[in-house]
């Protein structure tokens, strides 16, 4: 581990993350191939999230350390100059949970300002499916990108490809499913939209080219 630069506290963590997902799919009995699935077909959604309870918030909570953990992980291995120590790491991981609530949140409180209770709780367990996706595929190169050296580079591209594909599938998955159930001006949306998803990503964007 010492060639590359990388502490070995990280295998821990990808170690621990990959434990956390295999916990999850085996408790909710979860199967990959319907995943994929529910990410772009309404039905194949609807019947994956009956056989697995996941349409419970306390269900859903269980999401974001499952997700953030191997995202952190490879964000923080290849986007900083130097790895984080394992104490300012924890603390980060801590504060994007933190934000991933809050963040959320929001987002359903204004769901049931404007009376969209019910769209609101489809478009964020659709995003919820799609985080899951997010952890899945920084796990399946986190190995890769902490330990292989200069290839981890290769290896984080790809990734980061794969995820952004995936944040474009989740916006416009989750504005046809808000156009769809929504009973309020479509406004709303575009604000939303604004406040809550492109902009957070130009600065993610902006703050990683940088």
């Amino acid at each position: 581990m010492e060639h590359t630069g990388t502490p070995g506290w990280y295998l821990g963590g990808i170690a621990l993350s990959l434990m956390l997902i295999c916990l999850f799919f085996r408790k909710k009995q979860l199967r990959l191939l319907d995943l994929l699935h529910s990410l772009v077909n309404a039905r194949a959604m609807d019947r994956m999230l009956r056989a697995t309870n996941m349409t419970r918030v306390s269900e859903q909570f269980l999401i974001a350390p499952i997700m953030l953990l191997p995202l952190l992980l490879i964000v923080s291995r290849r986007l900083f100059p130097t790895p984080l120590p394992d104490v300012r790491f924890l603390t980060l991981y801590v504060a994007a949970c933190a934000v991933y609530y809050v963040r959320n949140g929001i987002v359903r409180f204004l769901g049931n300002a404007f009376l969209n209770k019910e769209a609101t709780h489809i478009y964020l367990t659709s995003n919820y499916l799609y985080h899951l996706t997010y952890g899945l595929v920084a796990m399946a190169f986190a190995f890769f990108i902490c330990f292989a050296g200069e290839m981890g580079v290769l290896f984080f591209h790809i990734a980061a490809g794969l995820i952004g594909i995936l944040y474009v599938m989740r916006l416009l998955r989750g504005l046809q499913l808000i156009l769809t159930n929504s009973k309020t001006l479509k406004l709303y949306l575009f604000y939303y939209l604004c406040s809550l998803e492109i902009v957070p990503a130009i600065v993610i964007i902006f703050v990683a080219i940088s």
